[in-house]
């Protein structure tokens, strides 16, 4: 888990374009983020939270897909002081996939920015996706060395 006391922050957001239902849009990011609450302002959909446990979706499914190399890499990319971000494929998110783009043109209907903080920001960056040797992360419990199998995303806290 990130270490206490980081001022992590995530801030969530999308556009809600004029042929798009606000309920599939709440939806969709409800399915990834559900604990956060999610306002609309004019057209734009934002949620805020301070909870890292409320972005553990978006981990595990970056360790599912095998991703973890690419969203490290963007995230330190878009780094700047203690703040990074992510931009989501929306399309792929209205059907259970996590997929980034690195503008909003590249997503048809806008992508989901996630806004991510913490001081130092490098301890939310390796929690959220870190380092790899060859796909499998490097820092590991001693049982997955000992067994030689890949480690959790909970095991890796």
């Amino acid at each position: 888990m990130i270490p206490e006391n980081t001022g992590f922050c995530a801030e969530i957001l999308t556009r809600i374009g004029p042929t798009e239902s606000e309920e599939k849009i709440r939806s969709m990011l409800f399915a990834l983020f559900e604990d956060v609450a999610f306002e609309r302002k004019g057209a734009i959909i934002a949620g805020k939270t301070s909870f890292p446990s409320d972005i553990e979706k978006l981990r595990m499914r970056i360790f599912e897909k095998r991703v973890l190399d690419t969203f490290r890499s963007r995230l330190v990319s878009n780094a700047s002081g203690n703040e990074t971000f992510l931009l989501l494929h929306k399309q792929a998110l209205s059907v259970g996939r996590v997929s980034i783009v690195d503008s909003e043109e590249e997503s048809p209907l806008g992508a989901v920015k996630v806004v991510l903080s913490a001081n130092p920001l490098f301890s939310l960056i390796d929690w959220l996706s870190p380092e790899t040797r060859e796909g499998i992360p490097l820092r590991r419990l001693p049982d997955s060395e000992s067994n030689n199998k890949e480690p959790t995303p909970e095991e890796i806290e």
